[in-house]
């Protein structure tokens, strides 16, 4: 009998240890080797050149009592990417971005008289990169890997527009008149990254990252006349440098 008791006292054991060595198991973090990957986050943006136009604009609506344009100086990133572990201390990475800011005026310099002008950059930086991983840190079911990287950019679709609409002025109050200007160049670059990526048990995980972006492009030229844009203030080529210091917050969605 007392065989029998401890036999089935061993057997109850094993039992109920099964489904917590399970339980245990299912809840470690999980690391999926293909992810899709939803950032979104902020950067600083050089862009001395397009703002020392804004300056050479703002001179002439000064000297008509009128405020001037504000600098650009940041702009909020938005991505879309893969992410592709080739082996547990290595990523690639690949997706496309937004970045976009503006400055705006509204005039109102008599009744029934409305002025806007508007001044916006605009760019989508397609990158592709690689991410080295260092040695995790474990508790429980997360897991968090500091990582470092880079890549590079090919930024299309960049361009800088100067739009001007006015509404019941005379030749006492028109500014610019109604008129929209577009100068555009694409554009080679780079970045480097470093950042976190902390694993959960599901197939969700979360990164954190700060970055440099090196995007420079020179000469630009006109949409409609595909001439090359000369600054008003000195007659040279028009650049436009968008590069920066920024930080992101992503979501991974392993596949």
């Amino acid at each position: 009998m007392i065989r029998r008791n401890t036999g089935a006292a061993l057997a109850l054991a094993a039992i109920l240890g099964i489904p917590g060595t399970f339980s245990n198991a299912q809840a470690a973090a999980i690391v999926h080797r293909f992810n899709l990957e939803l950032g979104a986050g902020f950067t600083s943006i050089a862009a001395d050149n397009y703002n020392q136009q804004l300056d050479y604009t703002n001179i002439f609506l000064t000297s008509r009592g009128l405020q001037g344009l504000d600098h650009i100086t940041y702009s909020f990133m938005y991505d879309a990417g893969i992410r592709f572990f080739v082996r547990p201390s290595f990523a690639v990475r690949a997706g496309v971005s937004q970045l976009r800011n503006q400055t705006k005026r509204e005039y109102l310099p008599a009744i029934h008289e409305d002025i806007n002008i508007r001044s916006e950059v605009f760019s989508i930086p397609i990158s592709v990169g690689g991410d080295y991983y260092f040695a995790p840190y474990n508790q429980g079911d997360f897991e968090a890997r500091a990582f470092m990287g880079g890549g590079l950019m090919s930024q299309v679709t960049n361009r800088v527009t100067f739009q001007s609409t006015e509404s019941g002025t005379d030749n006492t109050t028109t500014i610019f008149g109604t008129t929209s200007s577009t100068w555009q160049r694409d554009a080679p670059g780079w970045y480097a990254e470093f950042g976190v990526h902390m694993f959960f048990a599901m197939r969700y995980s979360v990164v954190i990252n700060g970055y440099y972006r090196s995007a420079r492009m020179e000469a630009l030229y006109d949409s409609q006349t595909k001439q090359p844009f000369l600054n008003p203030s000195d007659g040279k080529p028009f650049d436009l440098d968008l590069s920066g210091i920024g930080a992101r917050l992503a979501l991974c969605i392993g596949l």
